[in-house]
């Protein structure tokens, strides 16, 4: 497990957090759409900052999973990738 101690990796790992709970959430709230058209329609309204926020929930697996084994380099990569989806919230909010 040393070796996924690294910043990198939870880096990354926060990065595609966000987007299994996005998939996780249209599966379960919006399964009857395809994705294209949930994408579409999210994207047009503005409730896309929202969303990604809920999704940023996903973030707290990989956090607490690095965190129970001690990894704190890969803990603070996945911090690092919730700050960056949320300057792109603040961008997407006020901008």
């Amino acid at each position: 497990m040393e070796r996924f101690d690294k910043f990198i990796a939870g880096f990354i790992c926060g990065l595609i957090g966000p987007f299994l709970g996005l998939f996780i959430y249209w599966k379960l709230n919006f399964s009857i759409m395809t994705f294209e058209g949930f994408w579409d329609n999210v994207s047009t309204s503005s409730s896309l900052a929202a969303l990604i926020s809920l999704c940023l929930i996903a973030n707290l697996i990989f956090f607490y999973f690095f965190l129970n084994r001690e990894m704190i380099k890969a803990t603070r990569g996945v911090i690092g990738a919730t700050f960056v989806y949320g300057a792109i919230m603040i961008y997407l909010k006020f901008f």
